[in-house]
């Protein structure tokens, strides 16, 4: 199944598509469908695709089955990818921008703040921050000043914030019964 929704950027629709083992994130001419580039390193999951310029590099983030990924905006090539498995192959949240960084989740696998920079022509990318406090698992957090908040999977739905510089706990509700 699929869930993500579509990124339309620069004439082009970017979507997941496909299955486990022929899957791709595709970018189609917005005008006519036809398949501009398609990037076939991994399944896709039901992350949304967000567009960002990181490095004077125009670049798709997204969540794969098997990966958090940087995907070229405009050949579709894989520029970095950070390894990022959840028990059901469901990684849903679509990630967050902050600061030329990446904050990203998924089921019972904690939020997670990486660095991504071009060195010497080479992608890297650096964990800044992991919170296993709180995890996510349907709903994607929003940015709010200095802070990430969100729906925690953890009892049922616990709403929390997190500091985006040290990616501490600031504060957790009660969460449903």
């Amino acid at each position: 199944g699929a869930a993500a929704s579509p990124l339309v950027d620069e004439g082009r629709c970017i979507v997941p598509v496909g299955g486990n083992d022929n899957g791709a994130l595709a970018a189609f001419d917005a005008k006519t469908g036809e398949e501009r580039w398609s990037w076939t390193g991994d399944g896709p999951a039901y992350a949304s695709p967000i567009v960002t310029v990181i490095s004077d590099t125009r670049q798709i983030i997204t969540q794969s089955q098997n990966f958090c990924c940087g995907i070229d905006a405009a050949e579709g090539t894989l520029l970095w990818k950070i390894p990022f498995q959840t028990d059901y192959a469901q990684n849903a949240v679509t990630p967050i921008l902050y600061d030329e960084s990446v904050i990203f989740s998924g089921f019972n696998k904690g939020v997670s703040r990486y660095r991504i920079e071009l060195r010497e022509d080479q992608w890297h990318t650096e964990e800044i921050w992991e919170n296993k406090e709180v995890s996510l698992y349907m709903s994607s957090p929003v940015v709010a000043g200095e802070r990430l908040c969100g729906f925690s999977q953890k009892k049922r739905g616990q709403l929390f914030a997190l500091d985006l510089t040290t990616g501490q706990t600031l504060w957790t509700g009660a969460g449903r019964l």
